[in-house]
């Protein structure tokens, strides 16, 4: 049942009251010191529970498919979980929701996804249970709500420096896994689902720091309350009959939060939008060999204690790469950043390839895994970045879940690549595979990038927002 007017305006005028008394409402002395912190307490879950499937992968697969190899083993998880995985393309449109709810809630949600999904892989007795919680967790750690944190409340020139020592510092606590793995997995492989359970339980009280400690976004507020200020007409426009000329006008001035709105915004809003959009989906054609497949690539040649010294120096390895790589981004810009990182992970995993399979030392082998998979996130991280920093706040949320959408036209031809160079490969060859489908694209989008996308460093939000509202008023 549709409201009425007085229904309308009764709604958004309680919502206009809250939402100014949050503006106002002065922050705390090292209030920034304070939301840091927090930021990068939820990125060290959001590592954590990214990357734990990953790095217990060929553990779960001779646990879940004892009669099969790994190659096998990784075929027929990948078999399963890809049903459960389209419930991720739905994330989007759950990330969308940012922008008309507010970044906390989402903030504080997706932190409690993460726990949920680990507690529940820890429980789980059976490949299906296992599955659920990983998907879980999968559909969470899409969002990044903590990045939008970032970029809508540091100072504009030190945006992608600040990002980059909360996640760097974040990225520290990833070492909680190859720790957890060397007290359980390394003494009896049977127990690797125990790595799950300690950080799901302190994603918990992460979820809970952030809710009491945390403010709504001052970018978001302020945008928020404008729009609430408008009159009735404009925030509820009457729908009406138009002639063609006016859905043509309609459309070129469109600027509506929403998945599919975002979408089109993205490739239609100007020809740069639209190639670093493109770059980001071909970019991510090599997620599946670069960054889904560490585990079983490494357990072709090494053990598991060799396994757990390479995921102890990865912790560490990356965290180093965020911090330097936000210093170059704010101060080379964010395309040399993309270009610099995403050169140095083929090169680094091609030798990671190289190094497993002729038995290097596994601390230099961690080098590598440090630099191929460090780099290909940052190098992402970085394109995404830049799409973020040529959107208006009021849509930010809606054109970063379009892009998460958009990005599994590439991770679905990575994996149909992946898939078709396995069937002609031996178990010890799958880090070959993977080059062979992950690199090209990788190039490809570099190439882009450099090409036809302009530069974003020291975007102004009050700046970008105010010129999408001229062009509205035109």
């Amino acid at each position: 049942m549709s409201r009425t007017k007085e229904q309308w305006e009764s709604r958004d005028r309680l919502e206009l009251e809250r939402r100014q008394k949050q503006l106002d409402k002065p922050e705390y002395k090292g209030y920034l010191w304070v939301l840091c912190i927090v930021i990068v307490l939820v990125h060290i879950i959001d590592e954590i529970s990214t990357n734990t499937a990953g790095m217990v992968e060929s553990n779960a697969i001779r646990q879940f498919f004892p009669n099969l190899d790994l190659s096998s083993g990784k075929a027929a998880l990948t078999a399963l979980s890809s049903p459960l995985g389209t419930i991720s393309m739905l994330a989007p449109f759950y990330k969308a929701l940012s922008d008309k709810f507010g970044r906390k809630i989402f903030l504080v949600l997706n932190t409690l996804g993460f726990s949920l999904g680990m507690i529940i892989a820890y429980f789980s007795n059976s490949i299906v249970g296992y599955l659920i919680g990983t998907t879980i967790i999968t559909f969470f750690i899409a969002h990044d709500l903590q990045v939008v944190y970032i970029q809508e409340s540091a100072p504009p020139q030190y945006r992608a420096t600040i990002y980059a020592v909360t996640k760097g510092i974040g990225t520290v606590g990833l070492f909680a896994v190859p720790f957890l793995r060397r007290f359980f997995v390394d003494r009896d492989a049977s127990l690797w689902k125990n790595v799950y359970l300690i950080p799901g339980l302190c994603g918990i009280g992460v979820a809970l720091l952030t809710q009491f400690l945390t403010r709504e976004s001052k970018v978001f507020l302020e945008q928020r309350v404008n729009h609430l200020e408008q009159p009735y007409e404009v925030r509820h426009p009457e729908k009406k009959k138009l002639t063609k000329e006016e859905k043509k006008a309609a459309k070129a001035k469109a600027n509506k939060s929403g998945v599919f709105s975002a979408i089109s915004y993205l490739f239609h809003h100007n020809k740069d939008l639209m190639w670093t959009t493109v770059s980001v989906i071909i970019f991510a054609i090599g997620m599946m060999g670069i960054a889904m497949n560490v585990n079983v690539i490494m357990a072709t040649g090494m053990n598991e204690q060799e396994i757990t010294n390479a995921q102890s120096v990865y912790a560490f390895g990356y965290a180093i790469l965020v911090i330097i790589f936000g210093l170059v981004g704010d101060n080379l810009g964010r395309k040399p950043t993309v270009l610099i990182t995403g050169i140095m992970s083929i090169i680094t995993f091609v030798l990671f390839v190289i190094g497993v399979r002729n038995h290097w030392n596994s601390w230099l082998i961690g080098v590598l895994y440090s630099g191929f998979l460090g780099g290909y996130w940052t190098s992402q991280d970085y394109m995404v970045f830049m799409a973020s920093e040529k959107v208006p706040t009021k849509i930010r949320g809606s054109v970063l879940g379009g892009l998460n959408l958009l990005q599994y036209i590439g991770i679905g031809v990575g994996a149909l690549l992946l898939t078709v160079a396995q069937v002609f490969i031996t178990d010890d060859m799958i880090g070959i595979a993977c080059a062979i489908s992950a690199v090209p694209g990788m190039i490809v989008a570099m190439f882009l990038i450099m090409k036809f996308s302009s530069e974003t460093k020291g975007t102004n939000f009050e700046e970008l927002d105010e010129e999408a509202e001229a062009l509205l008023s035109e």
